[in-house]
């Protein structure tokens, strides 16, 4: 299984044992699925990597989207603030991208609290 389908074999001892991997391979796959399990590795130790570290929680802002809003708007504060048009304006963030940043940026109160 794991030279001819590249599937990592597991042993466990008995039943309980079995449910607890399944489970915690669950667990690093949902992590893994919502960009968790790679903003969580190491903490940045300079201010510029923790400023990309934190653009790079943005809905579809990896490590060279946040270096390029850095690189445009030059600090957190004004890329959070910046219009969709100007982010849609920094290479590799188009229209939808920028869209999806202002509405998770932009605060729009719901009386049932916040929906998706």
């Amino acid at each position: 299984m794991s030279l001819i389908f590249q599937i990592l074999v597991l042993r466990a001892v008995d039943r309980n044992e079995t449910a607890k991997l399944m489970l915690y391979a669950t667990g690093q796959l949902r992590r893994a699925r919502s960009g968790l399990a790679s903003l969580n590795h190491r903490k940045p130790k300079t201010v510029r990597k923790q400023k990309g570290h934190l653009l790079r929680t943005l809905p579809g802002i990896g490590a060279d989207r946040a270096e390029r809003l850095l690189e445009k708007f030059g600090s957190v504060e004004k890329c959070l603030s910046a219009p969709a048009e100007d982010l849609a304006a920094v290479a590799g963030i188009g229209e939808k991208a920028a869209e999806r940043i202002r509405r998770v940026v932009e605060e729009h109160p719901t009386p049932y609290g916040d929906t998706a």
